[in-house]
C-alpha cells in the first residue's frame, strides 16, 4: 500500500493555497536548475485561514527551451517570526 501524498494530504480541506517564494538561491548546471529557498505560504478553507513555512528544493529541466518542474520537495520551517524572535 502506498502512503498517501500530495496538496489534499498535506493541505487537508484547503480550498486556495499561496505560496511566496522568499531567499531564493539558483544554481544552473548545464540543461538543469536547482532552485532552494523558503516558502511563505496560505492556507484557505471555509473556516479561514493559516500559514506555514517550509524549506524547499525544486529541480527544473529545461525542455523544448522551457523551464520545467521536474521535482519539488520541502520541508516545515519554523521562521524566527514565528517563534517571536524578529
Amino acid at each position: 500500500m502506498n502512503p498517501p501524498v500530495g496538496l489534499p494530504h498535506v493541505f487537508p480541506d484547503t480550498i486556495c493555497l499561496t505560496v511566496v517564494p522568499q531567499e531564493p538561491r539558483v544554481t544552473v548546471l548545464g540543461p538543469t536548475a536547482i532552485v532552494t529557498c523558503r516558502e511563505h505560504i496560505t492556507s484557505f478553507t471555509l473556516d479561514g485561514s493559516s500559514t506555514s513555512a517550509a524549506l524547499a528544493t525544486n529541480v527544473f529541466e529545461k525542455r523544448h527551451g522551457r523551464w520545467q518542474l521536474i521535482h519539488h520537495h520541502a520541508s516545515p520551517f519554523r521562521s524566527e517570526e514565528a517563534r517571536g524572535e524578529h
